[in-house]
């Protein structure tokens, strides 16, 4: 593109600021201006012209690359803002560069957790399914999507012992049906109305954060895992024991997942897969045709006909009708009409009772570029057997009643869990966005075509996005072409430079969601702060003179919500194996029962994250029977192995003093809680967030020997065009991290923020 001769062009490049240490940044420069020279006008496809048809679409951010001295600088994106007009004619064009992360906002959007195909989770909700995945017999994945569950990974997804509304208690000395508790006995106990023991329809499933991760690269055309083998340094891998037992809890509603509270109850569910053309429909339309599962409506179904409906008529039009059996025409129902490539969402919705038939415009329905597939599902509050539903078209045109319509069979009679149903409510991007804040990562897009892992989606934009912990891309400098570090001395513009204190904060505060849930709320008013979160005061940790501290609180709020878990008691021994999550909240409704017999209000709660850990397996010892019953009671056998939620990765070991002998690898707590399970006592080594991924990291700039220095220089594009921000300056004898580097790509000045390193920091 043609540039002004005296137009300054910035660069900023920064992937973690100090000064905003909760952030992943890409490359991004200040607007600049282009000429609206011939060749700028023939790229920008004179957008001032809007009459153009066809023309460049400034909505978007298209592809750009920089080059210094006709060496590749920077790959990313050019997006344009405006133009700028003299005498009625363009002048100018005002456009902005941005690193190709921001690629990432681009091709996800606000699209939500619910629109990514996870039909490989989808399974029989039954008694005896959620028993077996419940006890750890293993899941086996429908494979009806993209099939990227590992082979041989039936640990994918599971039951683990999170209750929303029955309220569960053991005591081996309590055998009389009048009594509530979920110890096995060969009886079941009763009290009042409600049967106790653990039910199927208590429990929701749990998925592998790391196929979350899988689906989303299925969706976007995106590779978040370019090495996924045995010691990756990938922090998303599923060989990372960060993240290898860590699952995301599929509820979206406060409540049993078959009675929700929230009213949403249509909760069986079938797809009409048999559809076929009905003996008396007429068979002459030929942009519509439907086999399987799959109507079809072709790109020849186009405007033209549409709105003409043929030579002289008024258009066509869809209908959808549902006809239940007599024994069903009071049971509520709801039926979709899905699009193949987007089934998250839908085209069309209907929900009744009894016989409905609903019109569908034709207009809402694509075949303009490409033929488009649309299936039909079909939900109810209760079984329902052979409901027909017919799909069928019409011309409206006068004297002609032309109809093609196909049907189908469906039932409703299995308790279908549907993945995509009961996925948190959550955006794509607030999902990762929460994991980088949790563990304190960040992320880059390879665009280096010489990396052995560079690779490109199918439109030929880079795709492959590296995603590590700061420490580890850090210590990856000495795989660089500059080995990792760079003697920038001769560049430096020695008249001037600035020194600063490198301490922008005085309080770092790390959250999760608020909660109203019984242990984590009692926790709050028992210890004055909130289970799982941690202030760290840096005056206190780093020995600094209160008289003379400075700087501002900063906080970092993930969008997931934690549970404190109760390690349930017999009331005779003192001793079980069984660790168990309460999704409940609010007053207790029955008084004066000792034990206690009643249960909690469910509460809603936001995404939860936990690590699953087999309990009466190979990890841990054998585990104490419980009552696993169905929800009516007719059905109920001893259960002695299960999946235990816990916020740490792998059982606390205790010695026989009851002496906390070691951390567990990883916790999900920011600050050091007693570990629920062993009751082991939190210490300064306790492996939280905070010391795994955020100690070290804070250390190293609130240092009171660290200082944030500012530089002028004049770098080179033969430094400039192969430098990485994990590359260490070295300034005559000192060694420092980059904060920011600011480039004017027109002169070669460049402004650089560095962060002076001490000799254990160095990366050699």
């Amino acid at each position: 593109m043609d540039l002004f001769d005296e137009e300054a062009i910035e660069v900023k490049r920064v992937i973690q600021d100090a000064k905003d240490i909760g952030k992943v940044f890409t490359d991004f420069s200040k607007p600049f201006i282009l000429p609206a020279s011939q060749a700028n006008n023939k790229i920008f496809k004179h957008f001032y012209n809007f009459n153009i048809q066809g023309g460049f679409d400034a909505r978007v951010k298209v592809p750009g690359e920089i080059y210094l001295n006709h060496q590749l600088y920077k790959r990313g994106k050019i997006f344009l803002a405006s133009v700028n007009m003299r005498n009625n004619a363009p002048y100018s064009y005002e456009v902005t560069f941005f690193g190709n992360t921001v690629g990432l906002n681009d091709k996800i959007g606000d699209d939500k957790l619910s629109d990514l195909d996870l039909s490989d989770f989808d399974h029989t909700y039954s008694y005896t399914n959620v028993k077996s995945i419940f006890r750890g017999d293993g899941f086996t994945p429908s494979l009806s999507g993209p099939g990227f569950v590992a082979s041989g990974d039936t640990t994918s997804l599971i039951y683990p012992l999170i209750t929303s509304k029955r309220r569960l208690f053991y005591n081996t000395t309590l055998n009389n049906t009048t009594d509530a508790d979920i110890h096995y006995d060969g009886n079941l106990h009763f009290f009042t109305d409600a049967e106790r023991g653990v039910s199927h329809e208590d429990l929701k499933p749990a998925v592998k954060i790391h196929y979350i991760i899988k689906a989303i690269e299925a969706k976007y055309d995106l590779v978040l895992i370019p090495n996924d083998t045995i010691g990756t340094k990938d922090f998303l891998s599923r060989h990372n024991a960060a993240i290898s037992n860590l699952y995301l809890w599929f509820s979206n509603n406060s409540g049993n997942i078959t009675n929700r509270v929230d009213g949403n109850n249509y909760f069986f569910t079938n797809i009409a897969d048999n559809l076929v053309l009905d003996a008396d429909s007429d068979d002459d339309f030929s942009f519509f045709s439907a086999s399987g599962q799959y109507a079809t409506i072709t790109s020849t179904f186009t405007d033209d006909v549409r709105e003409k409906g043929g030579s002289a008529g008024n258009g066509f039009g869809f209908y959808l009708r549902v006809d239940p059996g007599p024994s069903y025409n009071d049971v509520p129902w709801r039926v979709y009409l899905r699009d193949e490539d987007n089934p998250g969402s839908y085209v069309a919705t209907m929900e009744g009772t009894g016989d409905q038939t609903f019109f569908i415009n034709g207009s809402s329905l694509s075949g303009k570029s490409k033929d488009k597939r649309y299936f039909i599902e079909l939900q109810s509050k209760s079984a329902m057997e052979q409901t027909e539903i017919r799909f069928y078209c019409m011309e409206f045109k006068p004297g002609v009643n032309d109809q093609e319509m196909y049907s189908d069979l469906v039932s409703t009679d299995s308790e279908n869990m549907k993945a995509k149903s009961n996925v948190p409510d959550m955006k794509v991007l607030e999902f990762l966005d929460g994991l980088m804040k949790m563990f304190n990562l960040t992320a880059y897009v390879i665009d280096d075509e010489s990396d052995p892992e560079y690779g490109v989606d199918s439109q030929g934009t880079p795709n492959v996005v590296k995603i590590t912990t700061l420490s580890e891309f850090y210590n990856d400098a000495v795989n660089n072409q500059t080995n990792g570090l760079i003697d920038v001395t001769e560049y430096i513009d020695i008249e001037s430079h600035k020194v600063a204190t490198s301490l922008p904060f005085s309080e770092l505060n790390f959250k999760y969601q608020d909660s109203e849930t019984l242990l984590r709320k009692n926790h709050l008013e028992s210890f004055g702060d909130s289970f799982g979160d941690a202030r760290h005061i840096l005056r206190d940790e780093y020995d600094f003179d209160n008289s003379r501290f400075y700087g501002d609180k900063y906080e970092i709020k993930v969008p997931f919500e934690i549970l404190k878990y109760e390690h349930i008691r017999d009331e005779s021994d003192n001793t079980t194996n069984i660790q168990w999550g309460y999704a409940a909240g609010g007053d207790f409704q029955t008084t004066g029962d000792t034990p206690p017999k009643g249960d909690y209000q469910s509460k809603d709660v936001k995404p939860l994250l936990f690590y699953g850990i087999s309990v009466g397996g190979i990890l841990e010892a054998q585990a104490e029977s419980m009552n696993f019953m169905d929800n009516t009671g007719a059905n109920f056998e001893s259960v002695n192995r299960y999946y235990r939620p816990s916020n740490t990765s792998a059982l606390i070991t205790v010695d026989s003093d009851g002496i906390f002998s070691d951390s567990a690898p990883y916790h999900l707590t920011f600050d050091a809680e007693i570990d629920e399970f062993t009751g082991a006592p939190a210490t300064n080594t306790t492996k939280t967030l905070f010391f795994n991924f955020y100690k070290d990291y804070v250390k190293s700039v609130f240092d009171k020997d660290k200082r944030m220095f500012t530089f002028q220089a004049h770098l080179p594009p033969k430094i400039l065009t192969v430098l990485k921000l994990n590359d260490q300056l070295k300034i005559q004898d000192v060694v420092y991290r980059i904060n920011s580097i600011t480039t004017n790509l027109v002169n070669g000045k460049s402004k650089l923020e560095l962060i002076n390193l001490n000799s254990t920091e160095i990366v050699e």
